[in-house]
């Protein structure tokens, strides 16, 4: 009982360092910074990532199947929507000039820039990769990260399928209880990915593994809770029309990256912790 207790207490000094932490970094002005841009940069990012699904004929599936996870599990309420508005802007880079592809491909790597800045903030790292170190890493990251998440999202999906004890009600119980799971682990795989790359330090894998999925379940939380709130409160459909979607996905971008910097922070700590 004395153990529980004493385990309960360092949990909770943890947490507030953790909260006071975010509150010390400005991680409210940097998510408010990481919104806008990420409003540039979503349609370049969105267009590059889906590209690179459709050179090769063997991930075509794999890239549908994450477009569809995308829209319909990571942006609650407005799905439909956004997908619409995104395929429609991605579509037309292909008309770009070279200029203006140019300038296309550089919005995307100023998001980038401006997360690895960030997380070297939280991380107390004085010193950024050079120019040629970040073009790689952000490179692979949009590349062949969505290419494995998408293809741990297939793989899933298909064991999840597949009918090991046939006909028995232990067999729907698992599946049910596999898809409702199945989000939230690509969700934390994606935060995994993010937290061990970003910052220009070796991060540990229990510290980023940890933090992954308390930011995670935090996401999970938020979209349960927005999905609520724009729900039972129709004041921005009221207010702005047809025109709803655009402040609703503005809101979600920002919690999403508070979700994320607070993710961040716990990595970070844990980090300290372990290494001090």
């Amino acid at each position: 009982m004395q153990f529980v207790k004493q385990s309960m207490q360092r949990l909770g000094k943890f947490i507030f360092s953790v909260i006071s932490r975010f509150q010390g970094d400005s991680c409210i002005r940097q998510a408010s910074a990481l919104s806008y841009s990420s409003l540039l940069a979503l349609v370049p990012i969105v267009a590059i990532i889906f590209s690179m699904f459709s050179l090769f004929s063997a991930t075509v599936a794999i890239g549908e199947g994450m477009e569809d996870f995308i829209y319909r599990y990571l942006i609650p309420t407005a799905g439909d929507e956004v997908q619409q508005y995104l395929e429609q802007f991605a579509s037309q880079a292909g008309a770009l000039t070279a200029v203006g592809l140019l300038t296309f491909v550089l919005t995307a790597l100023l998001l980038l820039f401006n997360i690895e800045d960030s997380f070297n903030e939280i991380w107390r790292v004085k010193k950024g990769r050079s120019i040629t170190q970040r073009i790689t890493v952000y490179w692979s990251m949009v590349t062949l990260g969505p290419i494995l998440m998408g293809a741990s999202l297939s793989l899933s999906t298909y064991l999840l399928s597949t009918q090991i004890i046939q006909g028995s009600e232990l067999e729907v119980q698992t599946r049910s209880l596999g898809l409702s799971l199945l989000p939230f682990l690509i969700e934390a795989l994606a935060f995994l990915l993010l937290y061990s790359t970003m910052p220009n330090k070796r991060v540990s894998w229990r510290a980023a593994a940890w933090g992954s999925l308390v930011a995670a379940l935090l996401f999970e939380v938020s979209k349960k809770f927005f999905s609520l709130f724009i729900l039972n409160f129709n004041s921005y459909e009221v207010l702005y029309g047809v025109l709803a979607t655009i402040p609703i996905f503005l809101i979600w971008i920002y919690l999403s990256w508070l979700v994320t910097l607070f993710g961040a922070e716990f990595v970070a700590s844990l980090d300290e912790s372990s290494s001090a």
